[in-house]
């Protein structure tokens, strides 16, 4: 800390941040690359936001799927844990979870670090979280087709309805 001036210690955080397991958040990612692919047009990316969804779920989120059309209906993953006190304001924590094989082969795209280790934090802080209240709304989002141009988180940016303040 810089002479003079005081740090303060938030002991929420603290307790939150000693939360964080890395056997399950390594878990997460496994299961993630265990796919083997979740480009956007594939099977697998929609078992993918299926297996998102299920375990956002299994934090006790309120759990929803946000459709938008690209070369058919695609979906991104929003789990909310709302606000107590100011619950228009919300706070992001987004990923994006499709994946893409830059030599063509999609059925080989398991992006494990582009970007199952983004989806796997996502999730590990939605767990620890989930178990905690906040004056402010959070939402946990799984973007999809964003490695065609961030077309999922695009679409979603564009659906915010009037009243949401987003504040991070």
């Amino acid at each position: 800390a810089a002479k003079g001036r005081k740090e303060e210690f938030d002991t929420l955080v603290d307790s939150a941040v000693a939360e964080v397991d890395q056997p399950r958040y390594v878990q997460k990612w496994q299961i993630l690359d265990d796919f083997e692919t979740r480009y956007f047009s594939r099977s697998e990316n929609e078992q993918a936001s299926q297996w998102i969804r299920d375990t956002l779920e299994s934090f006790g989120l309120e759990v929803e799927y946000h459709t938008y059309s690209h070369q058919g209906t695609r979906r991104n993953v929003v789990g909310t844990l709302p606000g107590l006190v100011e619950p228009e304001k919300v706070v992001y924590m987004t990923a994006h979870f499709d994946s893409i094989n830059r030599t063509g082969d999609q059925a080989h795209a398991p992006g494990a670090d582009d970007n199952a280790s983004g989806v796997a934090a996502f999730l590990e802080a939605a767990r620890i979280l989930s178990s905690y209240e906040f004056a402010y709304t959070i939402k946990f989002v799984g973007f999809n087709s964003e490695e065609q141009g961030m077309i999922g988180s695009r679409a979603y940016v564009a659906s915010i309805p009037e009243g949401e303040e987003v504040i991070g």
